[in-house]
């Protein structure tokens, strides 16, 4: 099927790039015919929300979820004890506790949201990653086809989200050493294979520009010795 091969594509393309999450969200959240998406991380145990994207939610309810909601959040208990990784809200939670409880009437009644299906993508004890697709009550509850259409996406969902966070990772760690070169008082000058210069931390832009022994001219690197510099080079 070409539209799930793109949404496969658009699945992986933002585990590289988490400003592409609301897009693929989007795209998934029509296919399932889903008014709102929701991808979030969270912590049972203190509890704690880490990171959410958004599709046709309002950011600023989620400002009120970690300050207080998700220490009212009925579904949270429930989806760390869940033995399985799709769900349908109403396994997860009985009508009448869910509908009865602050959570749903200052926090999910005011967004239009009642029904849910999602995927547990990632679980580590209390620690766990759902992508969550929400209907509002007007609507029809979700079911076995929509779980149907969410397992298929599931493998790849979950490769997605371990590309992202081994790229920030890395990334992150990258950045760490960067800002370590940045602030040596010592320049420091990287080059390639064939001798142009990729890198060149704030001291070594300093005192190549004094044209006293390394001079840089682009990526170029020179010394300003003619006899040293035939051996340099």
């Amino acid at each position: 099927d070409p539209a799930d091969l793109e949404q496969v594509g658009q699945i992986y393309e933002a585990s590289l790039d988490p400003e592409l999450w609301s897009e693929a969200l989007a795209s998934f959240a029509r296919r399932l015919d889903a008014a709102s998406g929701v991808l979030s991380f969270h912590n049972a145990t203190e509890p704690s929300l880490s990171l959410v994207k958004l599709h046709a939610r309002d950011a600023k309810f989620f400002d009120q979820y970690r300050e207080y909601f998700v220490r009212v959040n009925p579904y949270l208990d429930a989806l760390t004890a869940h033995e399985g990784s799709l769900y349908l809200s109403h396994e997860l939670v009985r009508e009448d506790a869910l509908t009865g409880s602050e959570f749903y009437r200052d926090w999910l009644l005011p967004q239009h949201v009642h029904y849910h299906a999602g995927s547990i993508i990632f679980r580590d004890g209390a620690r766990i990653a759902v992508v969550d697709w929400e209907r509002p009550r007007s609507a029809q509850p979700f079911g076995p086809r929509e779980l149907k259409r969410l397992e298929r996406f599931e493998p790849h969902l979950r490769r997605a989200l371990s590309i992202n966070q081994k790229f920030w990772d890395l990334l992150s760690d990258a950045e760490s050493a960067l800002a370590v070169l940045e602030s040596l008082e010592i320049g420091v000058i990287f080059f390639n294979e064939r001798h142009g210069t990729v890198y060149v931390n704030p001291k070594g832009e300093e005192l190549t520009r004094l044209g006293d022994g390394l001079v840089l001219k682009g990526s170029h690197a020179s010394v300003s010795v003619p006899e040293q510099d035939a051996q340099f080079q």
